[in-house]
């Protein structure tokens, strides 16, 4: 029978032979030209060549592996002759300290022109491995690199691109690692003797404190714990990418964001001094030295003009730049759309070591925070919630949530509280004079809902508030940009009538001869409220209907109108006018004229009948000197009325009684 396992065997034997093809391509040889030259004695196969043991250093030629498996040509003078051909020169595999299987571990292919270290299997030729890469001190210029081989790859790539060090060579010849200048604080030296007589370089040099890696591309993810010399200064996490899409989380709460920058790219303050002469430290971190501390700072040894972006702005109009007081996170975007999270408190205190992941959070030596999250557009739209406080936990007046568009579209809640600063809640805990909410449009319209003195506040430094109706100075006021104002106040409480009123306001603020117009709505928690009108101006009232003024109740409450009036009255009427009352006084200083009809031809008379006027004469009464003819009461009669007779008149004529309504 046949065998059932042949095919799987066939199939392990066509498999092996491959991988011997394989391998063998990799020497340079072709299985099919081998055998035949075994058969054909053209020519013999080469002896093994002698082991190698160690390691070796060797140049980075070409980066592009058929395999994909992050394998390099490399190239070295021990090994092959400076005329080899790229293609002859054989491939190195790598070896990672952080490696796996399937689609697992950590990938890094040293860019073409970078030092190897290779070491060989068994220190066999045949199986170079390398474990990294190193640096040196210097490659040349840019056309002029010292490598005594042709690394066409990199002509291609990188050549004219290594550019952009704001310290030491700026022509591509800079080959020392990643921040070397920034981690040790100091300059580059071409000697020890350098080094060891310059007293100011021995001072300022530290230990390394900066960790992470970059590509050629400048990609990078940055670690630093921040000098051990000066209070871990600087301490931060960055993330940037190639462009500068930027990520920071900022631990050093003692120097504001961008200090440990070159001060081209930005960076004001001089450089920090962490120790004086005799070595003791400069800068304290505790409570009673808070003037000791350098806020804003620079430093000379930040070198990459690609890390600066973050600094000084992407060079837009609006320009987002870092903007972290003490530490936080913030994120900034390519055009400089950015997000800061910054926990600044008032007072800040203590060294930023790794210990304080494992104690609360700490408050400062006042125990006040300063904190704000901030959203903000690449041209200037912004989202902020300040937690900024006034004393201990109690929220001060820029402790609020605020949207502001570009143009200063302000939408605003404020939760500004006033009180003892151990924040015992409410009472004795008020809201002041900012709490509440505001609307503010491009043109300066306001909105606002104030609630000053309410008997209400959160829980100390945390959620959980009840709106009630407590307060003794809330009002809503809407005003335009022009300063019309609709104001409805709740002076001095809102849960009893006291002196609530509403009021609308047009401050007519160009003609001061008649100053504002007014109308006031006012409670009054007894007796009489009040509504008070003021016109800065003509006051006109027009109805089509019936107009009616009614003052007081006739039964209940009888009460008075009074009009004082600085000039003239006149009152037109066109059917009938009425005047009922107990008593009627006309009282005037001069004249009382009392006029009916249109019987008189005025001067210069035009013939129409409406042009007439009343005739108007004094009237005769009887006074201490007798009967008299007024000089201050006229009255009107018209041409039929009778002629008086003096025979009418007493003891001439004797008066009949008359029979008229009781009195």
């Amino acid at each position: 029978m046949p065998d059932a396992k042949l095919p799987d065997k066939i199939d392990t034997i066509d498999l092996r032979v491959k991988v011997l093809e394989n391998r063998f391509h990799e020497l340079g040889y072709d299985m099919t030209s081998l055998v035949q030259s075994e058969v054909k004695k053209r020519w013999k196969i080469p002896a093994q060549s002698e082991t190698h043991f160690g390691l070796f250093t060797a140049l980075c030629i070409d980066t592009i592996d058929p395999w994909k498996q992050n394998r390099v040509r490399f190239f070295s003078p021990l090994f092959h002759k400076p005329d080899t051909p790229i293609k002859s020169l054989p491939f190195a595999n790598p070896i990672s300290s952080a490696g796996g299987f399937d689609d697992c571990g950590m990938s890094w292919v040293p860019p073409a022109g970078s030092t190897l270290c290779i070491v060989f299997e068994n220190g066999s030729r045949q199986s170079p491995y390398y474990i990294g890469t190193t640096w040196h001190r210097n490659r040349g210029p840019d056309g002029q690199h010292n490598w005594n081989y042709n690394i066409d790859e990199y002509y291609q790539i990188h050549e004219g691109h290594r550019k952009g060090y704001l310290v030491g060579p700026n022509d591509g010849s800079e080959v020392f690692p990643p921040w070397n200048k920034e981690s040790y604080n100091g300059f580059d030296i071409d000697s020890i003797a350098d080094f060891e007589n310059d007293p100011e370089a021995q001072r300022k040099i530290t230990y390394a404190n900066i960790y992470g890696f970059k590509t050629p591309q400048k990609h990078m993810i940055k670690m630093v714990d921040g000098d051990y010399k000066c209070n871990h200064k600087n301490k931060r996490f960055e993330i940037q990418s190639s462009c500068g899409n930027y990520m920071i989380f900022k631990d050093d709460k003692m120097h504001e964001s961008g200090s440990w920058g070159h001060p081209s790219c930005g960076a004001s303050g001089p450089e920090i001094t962490c120790t004086d002469e005799n070595g003791d430290p400069v800068e304290k971190t505790d409570c009673g030295n808070q003037g000791t501390i350098q806020r804003k700072a620079s430093n000379p040894y930040f070198a990459q003009q690609s890390e600066c972006r973050p600094i000084q702005g992407p060079g837009t109009p609006q320009n987002n730049k870092l903007d972290l007081k003490q530490s936080g996170i913030q994120i900034l975007t390519l055009s400089g759309q950015t997000i800061i999270m910054d926990d600044s408190v008032d007072q800040p205190q203590g060294s930023p070591d790794w210990e304080s992941s494992i104690k609360p959070f700490d408050f400062g030596c006042n125990d006040t925070f300063k904190g704000k999250i901030k959203f903000m557009t690449a041209t200037g739209h912004a989202i902020e919630m300040s937690d900024v406080e006034e004393g201990k936990g109690l929220r001060g007046e820029e402790n609020f949530i605020r949207l502001k568009t570009a143009t200063g579209i302000l939408f605003e809640m404020n939760d500004h509280t006033v009180g003892p600063t151990d924040c015992p809640g409410s009472p004795p805990n008020l809201a002041g004079a900012k709490r509440g909410f505001t609307m503010r449009s491009s043109s300066n319209h306001t909105f606002e809902m104030i609630d000053e003195d309410n008997e209400q506040s959160s829980p100390c430094r945390k959620e959980g508030g009840v709106p009630v109706a407590k307060a003794k100075k809330a009002f809503i006021r809407a005003r335009t940009g022009y300063g019309l104002e609709i104001l409805m106040k709740d002076d001095s409480s809102q849960e009893e009538t006291q002196q609530q009123h509403i009021q609308i306001f047009c401050p007519q603020k160009d003609n001061e001869e008649r100053g504002p117009h007014i109308l006031r709505l006012q409670e009054a928690p007894d007796g009489p409220g009040m509504v008070f009108l003021r016109v800065g101006g003509n006051y006109i009232c027009s109805t089509y209907d019936n107009h009616y003024t009614i003052v007081g109740d006739k039964e209940k409450n009888p009460t008075n109108k009074i009009t004082v009036v600085s000039k003239h009255t006149i009152i037109d009427t066109d059917k009938f006018y009425v005047n009922i009352a107990e008593i009627h006084a006309f009282i005037a200083d001069e004249i009382i004229l009392l006029m009916a009809g249109k019987d008189c031809k005025p001067e210069n008379w035009d013939g129409s009948p409406d042009s007439c006027v009343a005739c108007v004469w004094p009237v005769v009464c009887l006074s201490p000197k007798g009967l008299t003819i007024s000089d201050r009461v006229f009255v009107s009669a018209s041409k039929d009325a009778a002629c008086a007779d003096i025979s009418q008149l007493t003891p001439f004529h004797e008066c009949e009684p008359f029979e008229g309504c009781p009195t």
